[in-house]
């Protein structure tokens, strides 16, 4: 980004690249607190409980299933 004020200093910021491309290699964690990051604020400790069902569920669960619990839990 760059910014050019009335009084013409220009100011540059660095490139940024954020986390969270294929090519960072991140793990789960970095993927559940990024999520509880986000989604916190609007459902609360449910939040906690979509990370846990997701991480630590049963993993033949039908994706229709997981996402039953999800509305349940943000309507709730």
């Amino acid at each position: 980004m760059e910014i050019e004020l009335k009084d013409g200093r220009v100011f540059k910021s660095k490139v940024y690249a954020a986390d969270g491309e294929a090519t960072d290699n991140i793990g789960n964690d970095w993927l559940a607190a990024k999520f509880r990051r986000i989604t916190n604020p609007v459902m609360g400790e449910s939040s906690q409980e979509i990370v846990d069902l997701v991480l630590n569920g049963d993993l033949s669960m039908p994706i229709r299933n997981v996402i039953a619990e999800v509305n349940h839990a943000v309507l709730s």
